[in-house]
């Protein structure tokens, strides 16, 4: 905040957040990023259960003028989560790249398939933590029209695996 954060703590002006719907008093764990306007608060959630979760801030500045913010998050489990899948271009020509965010470190591989079932390529390699790039170009020039391609990523016997359409335009 442009004219700082309070961080005294006095009555009704706690540094709070609540996470779904449970109250949460964070003043305490507050501590500045270079100057009086900004800094971060750690509030582990361990007992979290796997899936959407909402949490609620709610700050003052020193004219106690409150604000408060919102945000939903996933927690994932042990599973693979597969997300944001897309390719681009899309539709392609020569080449494409795939991207995809992953929930933990996984072995992927996507594969591409006409509308019959005929498989026309495979791209594999170590998928990361967040967003991932995997550039294709097939082997062989394809002929246009709509194809689809499926990302599939394997940690620790945990599997996933999304199916996505790719048009190629000759």
């Amino acid at each position: 905040d442009e004219s700082g954060i309070n961080i005294t703590g006095e009555l009704g002006h706690d540094i709070e957040a609540w996470v779904d719907g449970k109250r949460y008093r964070l003043t305490d764990s507050f501590l500045a990023q270079g100057d009086y306007r900004k800094g971060r608060v750690r509030l582990p959630l361990r007992a979290l259960k796997p899936g959407t979760h909402e949490v609620e801030v709610k700050a003052w500045d020193i004219f106690n003028n409150p604000s408060k913010a919102k945000v939903a998050f996933r927690v994932a489990g042990e599973e693979v989560v597969i997300s944001d899948v897309l390719c681009y271009p899309n539709p392609m020509d020569d080449r494409t790249t795939f991207t995809f965010v992953l929930n933990r470190p996984a072995r992927v591989k996507i594969r591409g398939y006409t509308l019959s079932g005929r498989l026309v390529g495979t791209v594999e390699g170590e998928g990361q933590i967040g967003f991932n790039r995997f550039p294709w170009k097939p082997e062989e020039p394809l002929a246009g029209g709509v194809y689809l391609f499926k990302v599939e990523a394997e940690a620790d016997g945990k599997r996933s695996s999304c199916v996505e359409k790719l048009a190629i335009y000759r």
